[in-house]
């Protein structure tokens, strides 16, 4: 089952409790990615594995949680003899997407297909879709945004070169009507030795994208660095070779996450493994970093915090949230910031607290709620039995705006896992889960 479920700017649940079906095919649905439509409700696709042929599912929800396409979702590829792993989903900025995923076979090579907002698909063939990178070893660990003309940029780790070289990165832009426009092997990001992986991106505003990697080339993989790349709308690398260094402190930087900054520039969060804190860069459209070398420590709170997120706040800022462990915790918690375009820190001193409920609390992300304060969800063990889903407001202002401790989004029997939120438009947020209350792993929200 695909569900999703919709959080209003007051707290309250919209849809459904526990969420509304997208998908109850038999067998397992699984590992679900979720963009808005812009019209205030989104599109959920996911890994199906409906009559054990392992395909890629789509299906558009309106702003009220009834589902716009057929039943059960519509096919994006349904590949005889292959499975597909790791969906992708870039808004197409029409009300429908662009998908991306990866086609096991003699290697792991990337496709994608767009789904129109009448959920008919734009690219033939339509049970397969359009290769993007089919080079011999492993693409894998992709990303993809928008291009903003109807169709999506895709960055990933490449093992064509992993002997001599170790991982590197590639990229590859499809147009809005499926051609390829890149070199026909992809465009080069960064091809240093040493190992460069967990790829995160986000459109530069111009038809090109901004990617940020964790990279060992200086140290081994026992200590990583972030770097990041601008690729041009025609495929050209716009900063130095093989990347900026954005922090090349001792130690390990790791788990990098990376939002827009409305300016052609970015912000770059990652966790310092180090001191287990979270710093943050912003990287101008020229490729010179806006502050001081290292970036601008986000909590350095004593205790760990980790896995950040990050999202715009729509006024030359960026909102973050993460997982932390201070002294006087009940388990791991999650807490929240907000800094500006300058690198300040907007609210109280080492984040806001959103949630500090007994046990665990992990798998945070987080969504703009478009007027300056942000939408975070995560799962959340306090009942000591199961994983369920929960949600915060946090304001412009840094104010929790729900309940203490947050929002129950989804309590239902099973676990809840995988989740993922994009803004409704209207101080809320869609939130989609995978879901193990039935016989099968299914989706919720």
């Amino acid at each position: 089952i695909l569900t999703v479920g919709a959080i209003a700017a007051l707290g309250g649940v919209i849809w459904q409790d526990g969420g509304v079906a997208v998908c109850t095919a038999d067998d397992t649905q699984g590992y679900p990615k979720i963009a808005p439509d812009g019209s205030g409700g989104a599109i959920v696709v996911w890994k199906d594995s409906r009559d054990s042929l392992n395909g890629v599912y789509a299906q558009r929800m309106d702003g009220v949680g009834t589902a716009l396409w057929m039943s059960d979702g519509v096919t994006l590829s349904l590949p005889s003899g292959n499975s597909v792993y790791e969906p992708r989903i870039a808004p197409d900025e029409s009300g429908g997407a662009v998908v991306a995923w990866v086609r096991s076979g003699v290697s792991d090579d990337i496709y994608a297909q767009r789904v129109y907002s009448d959920g008919t698909l734009a690219w033939s063939p339509a049970s397969a879709g359009v290769g993007l990178c089919t080079e011999p070893q492993k693409q894998t660990n992709h990303q993809l945004v928008s291009d903003g003309a109807g169709g999506a940029i895709a960055a990933w780790r490449d093992s064509r070169n992993v002997v001599a070289n170790g991982y590197d990165i590639y990229a590859q832009r499809v147009y809005s009507n499926g051609v390829v426009t890149w070199a026909s092997s992809a465009v080069t990001v960064c091809a240093v030795a040493g190992h460069q992986q967990y790829v995160q991106m986000t459109s530069d505003g111009a038809g090109g994208a901004i990617v940020t990697w964790q990279d060992s080339r200086d140290s081994g993989a026992t200590s990583t660095d972030i770097y990041v790349q601008r690729v041009g709308s025609s495929g050209s690398a716009l900063w130095a070779a093989n990347g900026v260094s954005l922090c090349a402190t001792s130690g390990a930087q790791q788990q990098p996450r990376i939002a827009t900054d409305g300016y052609g520039g970015a912000f770059v969060t990652w966790q310092d493994q180090a001191t287990q804190d979270i710093y943050t860069q912003r990287v101008l459209p020229d490729g010179t970093m806006a502050w001081p070398t290292g970036g601008v420590s986000v909590c350095t709170k004593s205790g760990t915090q980790g896995l950040p997120d990050i999202a715009p706040d729509g006024a030359g800022g960026a909102l973050l949230a993460w997982r932390d462990e201070r002294p006087g915790s009940k388990g791991r918690d999650i807490y929240a910031q907000r800094i500006d375009g300058s690198g300040n820190a907007l609210w109280q001193t080492d984040g806001v607290p959103l949630c500090l409920a007994d046990y665990e609390q992990n798998y945070v992300k987080i969504s703009s709620d478009g007027f300056g304060g942000a939408v975070v969800t995560w799962k959340d063990f306090r009942s000591n039995s199961e994983w369920d889903v929960y949600a915060q407001r946090v304001t412009a202002s840094g104010s929790v705006a729900w309940y203490t401790d947050g929002v129950t989004v989804c309590a239902a029997t099973g676990d809840q896992d995988e989740v993922y939120v994009v803004t409704d438009g209207r101080w809320g947020g869609i939130i989609s889960w995978e879901d193990s209350r039935g016989a099968d792993d299914d989706i919720y929200a």
